[in-house]
């Protein structure tokens, strides 16, 4: 599963209050999937073979097996997010002490239900994200970046990056092997963590890797990359030239 995609598993014994849950959750574009489960008996199949992002519980839920699931929640899904719904506050201190500090009030609407799912994926994100770090941060003699991506998580060596590049609110990464990848960060955060590393400003909405630079024909305020045989051409900012001094002009 993608990094921005999620699964909610929907735990309830009324079954127009799961099919209310079901349609609400299948209409935000980031849950892939929608599980339910009448009882905790069911529930706990549920978590075991699916590993859900998000735990939504209809309190108090039907089942003998309550304890176990949340013992199973925590111990198999410590990156999941678990919820209570109810119909009243009598299970907030409950839903405290099983460390359940996510406490929704009947009847569900679309916001809470897009807020819950937001919170439950940056948590996804944030852990993941500390994950690779660790991974990465194991083997501090390279420098290794990581980028969200469309596709998940992207991992490689700033030398493989041939050039940012403003897309809206993200960033298109164009890489040595010709690939494009489509960064959730923002161009000028994408700037921040470039910079250090070498790289160069060169217009309002290019950012480029100097190594691949070919020639610069300053009369026309053109750049040329270079990399496995092809070429890239951009036009740069005037006020951006002096900061290719360094290179030969044309």
């Amino acid at each position: 599963m993608k990094a921005e995609n999620l699964s909610i598993l929907a735990v309830d014994c009324d079954q127009d209050s799961l099919l209310q849950i079901v349609k609400l959750f299948q209409s935000i574009p980031t849950i892939s999937e929608v599980l339910t489960a009448t009882d905790t008996n069911e529930a706990i199949l549920k978590i075991i073979n699916n590993s859900p992002d998000i735990i939504l519980i209809s309190y108090p839920p039907n089942g003998n097996t309550e304890k176990e699931l949340f013992e199973l929640a925590k111990t198999k899904l410590p990156d999941s997010s678990i919820a209570f719904i109810s119909d009243t506050k009598d299970y907030a201190k409950t839903a405290i002490q099983n460390g359940v500090y996510k406490y929704i009030l009947r009847p569900l609407t679309e916001k809470t239900a897009k807020e819950l799912t937001k919170s439950a994926l940056e948590k996804k994100q944030s852990n993941m994200q500390n994950r690779l770090d660790k991974v990465i941060g194991s083997n501090p003699s390279e420098v290794r970046l990581r980028f969200l991506t469309n596709s998940g998580y992207l991992i490689f060596n700033p030398e493989e990056l041939l050039l940012g590049r403003s897309s809206g609110c993200h960033t298109e990464l164009c890489l040595t092997n010709n690939k494009q990848e489509i960064s959730h960060l923002s161009l000028i955060r994408f700037e921040e963590i470039m910079v250090p590393l070498g790289f160069i400003r060169v217009s309002r909405t290019h950012l480029i890797n100097p190594r691949y630079i070919k020639r610069i024909i300053k009369k026309e305020n053109i750049l040329t990359l270079t990399s496995n045989g092809f070429e890239y051409d951009i036009k740069v900012a005037k006020n951006y030239i002096k900061k290719l001094s360094n290179f030969d002009l044309e």
